[in-house]
């Protein structure tokens, strides 16, 4: 229904938004209702919620924004604190199971250095590097050189 200047009421408040920066807030069709849509996003997130007023959409705007602020500055907070003393000790199996698989040593000695009763518990600590892939390549292609240092280790 036109107002006293003529156009859709939705039309002007479109304007008037977008005249006052109002950035983030549309008015939106769903299911054959117009409603107002809020979005924002911050630090790769994304939010956005459905309204029946402008009014509300500038209040949901803020709300989420503040959210997403929140959230942004907990995660940067948790990045940044020291780890804990069990990160640092799953680290360490990581990195010397890894160590010892790429050195020649076998599955059961690796095993046994880490207290893993099953192979499966081992590979979930051990990686195996690209140099150690390169050199059992060499060696089943033929043109084995073992330069690279890592010896066949019985995986």
């Amino acid at each position: 229904m036109p107002d006293e200047s003529g156009r859709a009421p939705g039309r002007t408040l479109r304007v008037e938004a977008k005249r006052r920066g109002e950035r983030g807030i549309r008015q939106v069709k769903v299911n054959g209702r117009w409603c107002w849509q809020a979005r924002v996003a911050r630090a790769g997130a994304r939010r956005n919620r459905l309204c029946e007023t402008f009014e509300a959409a500038r209040q949901a705007k803020s709300e989420l924004l503040a959210e997403l602020q929140q959230a942004a500055s907990q995660a940067e907070a948790e990045a940044a604190a020291p780890a804990t003393l069990r990160q640092l000790l799953e680290f360490y199996a990581l990195d010397g199971a890894t160590m010892a698989l790429n050195r020649g040593f076998t599955a059961p000695i690796v095993m046994a250095l880490g207290g893993w009763k099953t192979e499966r518990m081992m590979r979930r600590y051990a990686a195996v590097t690209d140099q150690t892939l390169r050199a059992a390549a060499e060696a089943v292609s033929g043109t084995e050189s073992l330069s690279s240092g890592a010896s066949h280790a019985a995986v």
